[in-house]
């Protein structure tokens, strides 16, 4: 790792890594699919299929109905699960919350962390 240049290091986190911090960081002016599709389009999947993987991890993860809403209309524990969706839906090799308390509710867990 520390013989990768920047851009590599970065490709790296990108690609194999999903992160979930304390604060959601979600773009405000998108909506929640769009927020949790970002890392999908950013690799040039299509639209389409960015939405659709998309829409699939919010309805795993009880936020479905809020894809449609920007995060300044959602609760803080909304906006944290798409978060959490927008780290996940790569399906990354390694994923790291910063915190054990992330509002994955005991019915949800096991829904999110399924292969």
């Amino acid at each position: 790792m520390h013989t990768l240049g920047p851009a590599q290091r970065e490709r790296l986190r990108r690609e194999r890594f999903g992160w979930i911090g304390p604060e959601p960081g979600l773009v405000p002016e998108l909506t929640g699919w769009e927020n949790t599709a970002l890392p999908l389009l950013l690799r040039g999947v299509s639209r389409r299929a960015a939405k659709t993987t998309a829409l699939e991890w919010l309805d795993r993860l009880d936020a479905g109905a809020c894809a449609r809403k920007r995060p300044g209309a959602l609760t803080r524990s909304q906006c944290q699960r798409i978060s959490i969706a927008r780290a996940l839906v790569t399906t990354p090799r390694c994923s790291s919350p910063t915190s054990p308390r992330l509002p994955c509710t005991a019915p949800t867990a096991p829904r999110c962390c399924a292969p």
